[in-house]
């Protein structure tokens, strides 16, 4: 259920049809910018007010805010190709999320799943069923999902590759080039899968946040976390001297680490271990 919430009334109605928790967020929007978890009216309309007069990442200002029920579970990407006769699921990745003081639904990692793991055979089905309803028939497919013991539910899906460097990510690591495939496809009009993806590699996508703002003094912890076993590459979004606000959504990450490891639990310390180290000092916050 869902609602366009043009007045406070609006979201009366909505959070008596449905109850809370309920999610109210910007109606154009990426990256959990502008997503909120209300857990009472108060909340609500404080968000409301928020979102109506906040521009939005791609420069508009929304005629209303779009309040929906909240879905339980877990999170998934599900990344397909579709080949011309067929869909195919090529990576799955979890969403780890939190909460900070500045925002809710913030996004701590990415791991990289087991694609024959028996618990996302049912959410596997489900994407590809899902693809095939809304019509892509070639080239790459991106849908979020979230799986909780009802099953799986859409968040989202399109026809595109998934960013945060997965496709490079998963023609290095696998059998299977969404890139290339996807010019060929593009081109030829058909492109050639593997009947079986497989990973030679286990892989997380650990995002740095922070709740510091101002100029920016000391950035600490990037030389340690290229240290680690697991470290393959990052991406670092600010600099010494310039500015930097709190972490609110994907939008303003300042940083984007790639772990890259065949062991999982070192894989997941070093994952922790990059949480721990990275730190940004600035002259109003240190």
């Amino acid at each position: 259920a869902f609602k366009r919430c043009y007045t406070e009334e609006d979201l009366h109605d909505i959070a008596e049809l449905v109850g809370f928790p309920l999610v109210h967020k910007t109606p154009a929007g990426a990256g959990s910018h502008m997503v909120f978890i209300c857990r009472d009216l108060a909340t609500l309309r404080k968000r409301f007010h928020i979102i109506t007069k906040s521009m939005d990442i791609y420069g508009s200002y929304p005629e209303f805010a779009l309040a929906e029920e909240y879905l339980g579970g877990t999170e998934y990407i599900v990344n397909m190709f579709a080949d011309g006769k067929k869909i195919h699921v090529t990576d799955i990745w979890m969403y780890e999320k939190f909460s900070s003081s500045f925002a809710d639904n913030l996004y701590r990692q990415a791991t990289l799943c087991d694609l024959n793991d028996e618990a996302l055979q049912e959410l596997k089905a489900y994407a590809m069923d899902l693809a095939k309803a809304v019509g892509i028939s070639i080239g790459p497919i991106h849908a979020e999902l979230k799986l909780d013991e009802k099953g799986p539910v859409m968040i989202e899906i399109a026809s595109r590759l998934c960013g945060a460097n997965t496709p490079s990510l998963t023609g290095q690591y696998s059998n299977f080039n969404p890139i290339q495939s996807t010019i060929t496809a593009y081109v030829q009009g058909r492109a050639t899968v593997p009947p079986e993806i497989t990973f030679h590699k286990k892989i997380t996508i650990a995002m740095g946040h922070t709740e510091a703002q101002g100029k920016i003094t000391t950035i600490k912890g990037i030389p340690e976390i290229q240290q680690l076993p697991s470290y393959h590459s990052h991406a670092l979004y600010i600099e010494e001297e310039g500015q930097v606000t709190p972490t609110v959504s994907l939008v303003n990450l300042p940083l984007i680490v790639w772990l890259v490891n065949t062991d999982e639990e070192q894989l997941a310390q070093d994952s922790s271990r990059t949480h721990e180290l990275f730190h940004i000092s600035t002259e109003q916050h240190a």
